[in-house]
């Protein structure tokens, strides 16, 4: 993922969501105690653009099967 932190947006690549049988999925979390799903989108291709532009800065989760990763939003 980058940039991180991000601004704007977020590029996600993942090297087996074409590969895979089955759909994974990217998941956003919030990281603020309540862990808020955000948002849950299909993940088919090897690359996908997350637009950060109306999340607040702070710190979210991203799931993408079962990786976990972290990004700052810092406008």
């Amino acid at each position: 993922m980058y940039p991180n932190p991000a601004q704007e947006y977020v590029w996600i690549t993942h090297k087996n969501a074409s590969n895979s049988s089955k759909m994974i999925q990217v998941k956003l979390f919030a990281y603020d105690g309540s862990e808020k799903e955000i948002l849950i989108k299909p993940f088919s291709n090897n690359q996908w653009i997350l637009n950060t532009s109306k999340l607040t800065n702070g710190i979210y989760l991203v799931q993408i099967g079962a990786e976990i990763h972290r990004i700052i939003i810092n406008k």
